[in-house]
């Protein structure tokens, strides 16, 4: 997404699955809180989707998520010591 022709995805800063709540994830014109581009609701709804979807999935495994990304944070600062 080019932030020079559309700042829209900006809208998405700082949401969470409840915050809208998840009847809320879904493109204004099908009774959620995000617009859509003119002329176009496919794309946005397909956006919106997804990232409700990565979200739900992040919170179902995050505990397993957040150890497997500090353990290769901390591999990467063994590696950086060890050169």
């Amino acid at each position: 997404m080019d932030l020079k022709k559309s700042n829209w995805i900006l809208d998405f800063n700082g949401k969470s699955l409840v915050k809208p709540e998840r009847v809320g994830w879904d493109v204004k014109k099908n009774g959620g809180v995000y617009d859509q581009f003119t002329g176009a609701t496919i794309t946005p709804r397909a956006v919106v989707h997804q990232i409700a979807k990565t979200l739900e999935y992040f919170n179902s495994d995050s505990e397993r998520l957040l150890a497997e990304a500090a353990l290769a944070n901390q591999q990467a600062q063994n590696e950086i010591t060890t050169q």
